[in-house]
């Protein structure tokens, strides 16, 4: 019921999946306690998502990402690149020092999900971005402050550069087609992204044959 009502409140399935884990371990805690007997929800599951992968948080299209660094400053030209060319979560971006930048900035030492460390190497246009705002620099940390106040950052330069805001996280999904589209395999995109499974990556080369079809109705 308490599943029920929540789905009908309009959450996700990832977000129910994350409250049921609480939840459970709450209930586990709880009985390791011997203050209850039962764990309500051990049969529990969230409806299966009817949303394909693909259609939630499409990548921003490379004029998009053009008109974003055209409106930035300094910083936000940084921060855009970091995701659409660096691949790096919010958390990441954010959490980024200075330190995990090598000198020449051509490469990023960046500690992802479950503290797994990888290194990202530097496109031309992420270096030269990096290289312009370390010049500018006085704080340990590159971009800093909060995932969240880096969303709200994105989100009034897509207000001025007219540009639809689709999420932080839809720039590294940006840099995810555009492997495609240059006719790397999903290999390439899974070590790139960072991703464990090859499977993951299948969103976007569905990502790039959507772009396709559009492209071939307009010859």
């Amino acid at each position: 019921m308490w599943l029920r009502t929540l789905e009908a409140s309009g959450k996700c399935t990832s977000t129910l999946r994350v409250y049921l884990a609480g939840t459970r371990a709450l209930y586990r805690a709880l009985r390791w306690a011997q203050a209850v007997r039962v764990d309500p929800f051990v049969d529990a599951r969230p409806r299966k998502d009817a949303t394909a992968a693909w259609d939630k948080r499409a990548p921003y299209p490379e004029e998009d990402v053009r008109r974003l660094l055209a409106y930035g400053d300094v910083e936000m030209r940084a921060l855009v690149l970091l995701g659409a060319h660096g691949k790096l979560r919010a958390s990441e971006i954010v959490r980024l020092t200075w330190g995990d930048v090598d000198g020449e900035c051509r490469a990023l030492r960046v500690v992802g999900k479950g503290g797994k460390v990888r290194v990202v190497s530097v496109t031309g246009s992420l270096r030269d971005a990096l290289r312009a705002l370390k010049r500018e620099a006085s704080e340990v940390l590159v971009i800093g402050r909060s995932p969240e106040a880096a969303r709200m950052r994105l989100k009034r330069v897509c207000r001025r550069a007219g540009v639809t805001y689709r999420g932080l996280h839809a720039l590294r999904h940006s840099v995810g087609t555009r492997i495609v589209r240059a006719g790397l395999s999903l290999q390439h995109v899974a070590r790139h992204l960072g991703h464990v499974s090859v499977a993951t990556a299948e969103v976007y080369a569905k990502w790039v044959d959507d772009a396709l079809t559009l492209e071939l109705e307009r010859w």
